[in-house]
């Protein structure tokens, strides 16, 4: 976009170039917040846009900033900046997705003078001249004024969330939602905020009530009333591979840490649950323990079987054990099923493979 190219001035009418402050006519300041229509409301979104949009640099607000007002009722995302840098922001926020609206700056009140009426009579003239020739727009009176800017070229939807988080963001992410457990076998063992006061884990806990399980699978929900944290963003498995990078939580003699493995290229398909195997060596008491990818989304649970770490899918707590609500969009149950008939197929291979 050219710092020559002119829109109205919102006050006055007149052509009035984007990269101006103020109105060479009624002296009207041209400035304007860039601002979304709503609050984002899911925590880990904020994140992960904050982070999307700092990096843009200015006129974009800083990170800690822009974490804050992505959660209010009127998110800023630039304040007080030029028309033309604004557009130029709203480019980039095209690529996230994104379409924010102008909100008018108003101008600070000119210092006392002797000429002070004069000019405020002039500008009341002008607004009324405007107001005639139809030039002003109608706004909402308990708003500012909105420019809404040409609409930029529609891009593909993409998710708001990052492309890769470092280990300390994932930690400060998903290590407060994390918790331990006492199994009835005096195991240790982990678990996770799925919802509001509500954990998941692999097993049964002896110190926490217990709200609904699947035997078949062993995935539980636990009722952890006092739990303030917020629940972490669940995945699906389908969109991890082999090679892939996960992060696990780790139980310690202080808080728990996060550690990171290998999703591996086997499968095992053990007293009929799919496994997928996870190139890491977490101690016992990770088992039943979130799983992320890079984004910090839930792909599956630590599974610890015969002393050999896999990954239980996180899917069949949506779509076998219907313990939790799948993440929208919701994964494809198609794909899931042909997961589980491959996994199924290399068993049995591996089976009449060791048989003979």
């Amino acid at each position: 976009m050219s710092d020559a190219q002119r829109e109205p001035c919102p006050c006055c009418g007149e052509p009035a170039a984007l990269s101006l402050k103020a109105c060479p006519v009624c002296q009207e300041s041209l400035l304007v917040d860039v601002v979304l229509a709503a609050p984002i409301a899911e925590p880990r979104a904020r994140y992960g846009l904050a982070r999307e949009i700092a990096a843009f640099g200015p006129p974009a607000l800083p990170f800690s900033t822009l974490q804050q007002t992505l959660g209010s009722d009127r998110p800023v995302l630039a304040r007080a900046t030029s028309r033309l840098a604004a557009h130029r922001l709203n480019e980039r926020l095209a690529g996230l997705g994104l379409h924010a609206d102008l909100a008018k700056v108003q101008a600070e009140p000119p210092p006392p003078s002797r000429r002070r009426g004069l000019l405020a009579a002039a500008l009341s003239a002008a607004a009324l001249l405007a107001l005639l020739l139809g030039m002003r727009s109608r706004t909402d009176p308990d708003r500012p004024t909105l420019y809404r800017p040409r609409p930029a070229v529609a891009a593909a939807t993409k998710s708001p969330w990052p492309g890769t988080l470092t280990l300390q963001e994932l930690s400060a992410l998903t290590l407060p939602a994390v918790m331990t457990f006492h199994a009835a076998d005096g195991r240790l063992i982990s678990g996770f905020l799925v919802a509001p006061g509500v954990a998941l884990t692999r097993g049964v806990p002896a110190d926490a009530e217990v709200a609904k399980r699947d035997d078949g699978t062993g995935l539980t929900l636990v009722s952890v009333p006092d739990a303030k944290a917020e629940p972490l963003q669940l995945g699906d498995v389908l969109t991890v591979r082999g090679g892939d990078r996960l992060y696990f939580p780790v139980p310690t003699d202080g808080p728990p840490i996060l550690q990171e493995g290998t999703l591996g290229a086997t499968t095992r398909q053990l007293q009929g649950v799919a496994y997928l195997a996870l190139e890491a060596n977490p101690p016992s008491g990770s088992d039943g323990g979130p799983v992320l990818d890079s984004q910090g989304r839930v792909v599956g649970l630590m599974a610890i079987q015969q002393g050999t770490a896999y990954v239980l899918p996180i899917n069949y707590a949506y779509t076998e054990s219907h313990l939790i609500d799948p993440p929208r969009p919701a994964p494809d149950a198609g794909k899931w099923a042909d997961l589980l008939s491959d996994v199924a197929a290399a068993e049995r291979l591996r089976v009449d493979t060791t048989s003979r």
